[in-house]
């Protein structure tokens, strides 16, 4: 598990307001990854021979918060989650749900444990409504914000890519 003081650095980074969208400049390589469409989960598993999934948290979180909601909703269930590739932190990635998506999916979501969040939201077909990118001068650390549609519901996904993560695949 990542440090308190790493949780805290990842955390502020993916708060920012200064998200950029995709006609900004960005590297191929990169932006393969940062724009992916499909499972970003789907595509890390394509490049290595096992993906973990390590529970950070999961909890209902409000404006008052340390971790900032988003916009759309003043409160939100949200699940941190660091991805690991091949036993390496890849991806921190933190996902908020809605009331009305937790009323509909609690169940679901709430059991999800040590499984991705992509491969159980996918199937069921939702819609991005948007998709934004960062990189942090401090650490150049890439991230990504979506916002995804599900069945007349709001989530937002949003994934850093951490320094052991390589854009050359």
């Amino acid at each position: 598990m990542p440090q308190k003081e790493e949780l805290l650095l990842y955390r502020s980074i993916l708060s920012t307001e200064d998200w950029q969208n995709e006609n900004s400049f960005i590297l191929p390589n990169i932006k393969s990854w940062l724009f992916e469409k499909g499972s970003l989960t789907k595509k890390l598993q394509c490049i290595c021979q096992y993906l973990d999934i390590e529970v950070i948290s999961q909890s209902w979180i409000n404006e008052e918060n340390e971790l900032k909601s988003t916009a759309l909703f003043q409160s939100s269930w949200l699940r941190e989650v660091i991805l690991k590739g091949n036993g390496e932190n890849w991806i921190f990635a933190q996902t908020y749900f809605s009331h009305s998506i937790m009323e509909k999916y609690e169940k679901d979501i709430t059991e999800l444990g040590e499984r991705p969040i992509g491969l159980w939201i996918f199937p069921k077909n939702p819609i991005r409504i948007n998709l934004e990118w960062y990189q942090d001068p401090k650490t150049s650390l890439y991230a990504r914000r979506s916002l995804l549609f599900l069945n007349g519901d709001y989530m937002e996904v949003r994934e850093l890519f951490l320094d052991k993560f390589k854009f050359i695949y």
